[in-house]
């Protein structure tokens, strides 16, 4: 166990340093620590405050407790991304899976292109969670889904969800794949009301959702069109709630 007061102390300037190394990402809150728990994560590092501690020495007595730092409220403000953190939080390490992985289980998938939105990131990895997609294809030309926002967004499901960062070169592996590829436009007459689309193409199907306001920014070819139908005082909507209808229609919930 280490017991941190300092805001100078070496320890505090390393786990700050870590958490920004590629592979690993900084998650917080009560309810991330419970996914943690149920999850088996391991952990790279906790950081808690000392009144926490208390309250949850009985949940973390198993952990290592070299991997364990006790701060005060002073010095978990100055490594929280929060405004008003809730006093836990820590180090995990992100999973090393290849572009091949996600394509061994044939459940949908979700492609990322240019998102800005932390916030949206977060909540598209949650619906991916909640309706079983094989998981999240994403560009680095937006926010990553291990934003440190996006990870609170996303209330720990970025633990159960594989995300794949692909780079150019890769983006033609996915027009040599067997899967279909579906691209959310408005309504327009080259594109299909998702209803109508084939259940079981939605269920083996990869969704490419754009930057927030002007869309998509890769070139597909083969893709089809679809779109949500809504009324016509309606032109748009929020990427995340169009990834949640998307999900409903295309995912599975057993």
């Amino acid at each position: 166990m280490n017991y941190i007061n300092s805001l100078k102390s070496e320890e505090i300037k390393k786990i700050k340093r870590i958490r920004e190394e590629r592979c690993f990402y900084w998650w917080e809150g009560f309810k991330f620590f419970s996914e943690v728990l149920r999850e088996k994560e391991p952990i790279v590092h906790l950081v808690i405050t000392e009144k926490n501690y208390k309250t949850l020495k009985h949940q973390i007595n198993n952990l290592d407790g070299d991997k364990i730092f006790v701060v005060s409220d002073q010095v978990f403000k100055k490594i929280s991304y929060t405004v008003t953190p809730q006093g836990i939080g820590g180090i995990l390490k992100k999973k090393t899976i290849k572009l091949s992985d996600l394509f061994s289980e044939n459940k949908p998938i979700f492609f990322l292109d240019g998102l800005q939105d932390p916030g949206n990131v977060g909540t598209i990895v949650r619906v991916a969670d909640a309706f079983n997609f094989s998981g999240i294809i994403y560009r680095n030309n937006g926010v990553s889904p291990y934003h440190e926002k996006a990870v609170r967004s996303s209330a720990g499901s970025i633990i159960r969800v594989p995300c794949y960062c692909i780079n150019d070169e890769e983006l033609n592996t996915l027009f040599e794949i067997d899967r279909p590829l579906f691209l959310l436009e408005p309504n327009t007459n080259e594109s299909y009301n998702i209803l109508q689309v084939d259940k079981e193409e939605l269920k083996r199907g990869i969704f490419f959702l754009g930057k927030e306001g002007s869309g998509l920014n890769v070139k597909i070819f083969g893709a089809k069109k679809i779109y949500i139908s809504m009324k016509n005082s309606v032109d748009s909507l929020n990427v995340a709630i169009t990834a949640g209808i998307v999900g409903f229609l295309a995912g599975q919930t057993n």
